[in-house]
């Protein structure tokens, strides 16, 4: 899942899970697609992208839902990921 976030958004994968990374936007789509179709927890999801606590990924996606009510470049990348096969255990890398 995060080879294709990252596809998407034109990065290396390794940005997305990096702790302090300047793609906050990208990294919560990455978050949400992993929690809702990756079948992950947020405390899993944590340690794969940057080793971050589950209330830190909790929030990240909680501004994201926020952002994207009004975001037409957020929920694009949701909608073109949703369907994604990759996920946490099977072909996603940290």
């Amino acid at each position: 899942m995060l080879r294709e976030v990252a596809r998407y958004f034109e990065l290396k994968e390794e940005k997305l899970s990096e702790k302090w990374t300047g793609q906050r936007d990208e990294r919560a789509v990455a978050m949400e697609l992993m929690y809702r179709h990756g079948a992950a927890s947020q405390a899993e999801i944590g340690r794969v992208l940057g080793d971050l606590d589950y209330t830190a990924v909790s929030r990240e996606r909680k501004r994201l839902r926020e952002k994207s009510r009004n975001g037409k470049e957020v929920k694009k990348g949701i909608e073109r990921n949703r369907n994604s096969r990759n996920v946490i255990g099977k072909d996603s890398t940290p």
